[in-house]
């Protein structure tokens, strides 16, 4: 008992839960188990750089059957090429900010003839406003995007024991409230603000994970968060940032560790619906105004499946 006080007591304190300091607590605190072989098959979207590919590297070396998700065909290719088990592996590229290219991904995936899990990784920071089919880039990329990818492989998930989708989400999360208002595209250029549409998109993220997860039994809805990490897209996207905290930053080892545990732990140990941190489930809100209701989080629900279900449909 007195190690899960102090557990929850490190994980609203931010600057020190979010580093290798709180990783390193933990993961001596409540000791965890090396992930054992596997052979589930498991989809990566963004694997070519970062958390996305240390995932795919690690998995590739405890025998996951990868299918590999990215818009750039060459390094989806050089990726392959640092791969242990190449042979088991498939690769399928698919921009999510480009409509058309998702509509095709959906179509392969829906050829699958396996899938246990879904890993929705990629992501991004965007400069500026711009508007998708009605949606704001970022709202459509994070959220939008795959949500429909979800649906594409809904049977596959659905009929595997290990089902499960997880969306990589972020701690910047904390910081935001989300109202309709944010999903009716009336942001414009003078007033977008890339790091909060982000954020915002990340707890929307968990939104529907955990209205699904009330929807439906099966896939089983996750939510995850991998700390403050030292990767290439968090220098190039906060240099501020990174800067200021790049002596405490999680390796992209640790950062991944929770991702890769829900990715082939035994599904009967994980709570759908459920936002997970360092392996354990966390709120979602410590900052005042900043939960959804539940009301709103059911609209908001509804309104992204819509534009899914549109956005494969077309």
């Amino acid at each position: 008992m007195p190690i899960k006080i102090l557990d929850a007591l490190i994980d609203p304190i931010a600057p020190v839960s979010f580093t290798q300091l709180g990783y390193r607590l933990r993961s001596k605190l409540l000791p965890w188990e090396i992930e054992k072989q596997t052979d589930l098959r498991i989809a990566i979207t963004g694997p070519t750089s970062g958390l996305g590919k240390q995932l795919a590297i690690e998995l590739d070396s405890i025998g996951g059957s990868l299918v590999l998700i990215a818009r750039n065909e060459s390094k989806l290719d050089s990726l392959l090429d640092e791969m242990t088990n190449s042979a088991e592996h498939a690769a399928i590229v698919c921009d999510l900010t480009d409509p058309e290219s998702i509509r095709s991904a959906c179509g392969e995936l829906r050829d699958l003839d396996k899938l246990d899990v879904l890993v929705h990784n990629a992501g991004t920071i965007f400069d500026s406003f711009k508007a998708i089919e009605g949606t704001e880039q970022t709202l459509f990329s994070h959220v939008v995007a795959p949500f429909a990818l979800s649906q594409a492989v809904h049977e596959q998930l659905t009929t595997s024991d290990a089902g499960r989708i997880i969306y990589v989400a972020s701690g910047g999360l904390y910081t935001q409230a989300v109202k309709l208002e944010d999903l009716r595209g009336t942001t414009n250029e003078d007033s977008f603000n890339g790091a909060r549409a982000y954020a915002k998109a990340k707890r929307i993220q968990t939104i529907i994970a955990s209205a699904a997860a009330k929807e439906l039994a099966d896939p089983i809805q996750l939510t995850a968060h991998p700390g403050w990490v030292d990767t290439p897209g968090l220098e190039k996207l906060l240099p501020g940032f990174y800067k200021l905290v790049k002596p405490v930053l999680r390796t992209p080892t640790e950062g991944i560790d929770t991702i890769r545990w829900l990715c082939t732990t035994e599904a009967d140990d994980l709570e759908s619906g459920s936002f997970y941190f360092d392996r354990r489930p966390r709120p979602t809100g410590y900052i005042p105004g900043t939960k959804t209701s539940l009301e709103e989080s059911t609209k908001i629900y509804e309104i992204v499946k819509a534009r899914a279900e549109k956005l494969i449909n077309e």
